[in-house]
């Protein structure tokens, strides 16, 4: 395979993992992984969400998001109420100690990306981002329009 297909390829992948990785080792010491914190991400964007939509929001399974919810709320850092709507839902709130966590999520994301960008010129990182969020833009219009594709090999019949 070519080198340079083969890295492109997998630079998405790489780059995405690797800043999880280190979000991760730097996030430990405070006592929760990644997954939970983009989950408080989302809640320290907008509180008080039901779990279906922080499942929307994080693109995962309801059953994901709620082991997740029990793991945070375990630790005293969210708490599940009855929607008053909708009896059937509940939503998640941020509590009191989630705040300092908030805190050095932040501090560790700023590490992240001093590390991420390093001495990359900031013209270079706006175009960047400009392309990033084309390319985000066209991928959930793919994700919308719920195109099928087929990958049945392609000589060899369906059984």
């Amino acid at each position: 395979m070519n080198h340079d297909l083969h890295a492109r390829r997998s630079a998405f992948n790489d780059v995405s993992r690797m800043r999880s990785t280190l979000f991760d080792r730097m996030i430990a010491s405070h006592g929760i992984t990644m997954s939970q914190a983009w989950l408080l991400t989302q809640l320290f964007i907008e509180d008080n969400l039901t779990q279906s939509e922080l499942a929307q929001r994080l693109l995962v399974g309801t059953v994901a998001v709620g082991g997740t919810i029990n793991r945070l709320e375990a630790q005293g850092l969210v708490t599940r109420t009855t929607d008053s709507v909708d009896k059937r839902a509940k939503r998640v709130r941020l509590t009191e100690a989630a705040l300092p966590i908030g805190r050095a999520m932040s501090r560790c994301e700023k590490e992240v990306n001093k590390i991420t960008y390093g001495d990359i010129d900031p013209a270079d990182l706006d175009k960047m981002f400009e392309t990033m969020f084309q390319i985000r833009e066209n991928l959930q219009a793919g994700l919308e329009a719920g195109e099928a594709i087929d990958f049945a090999p392609q000589g060899i019949e369906n059984r």
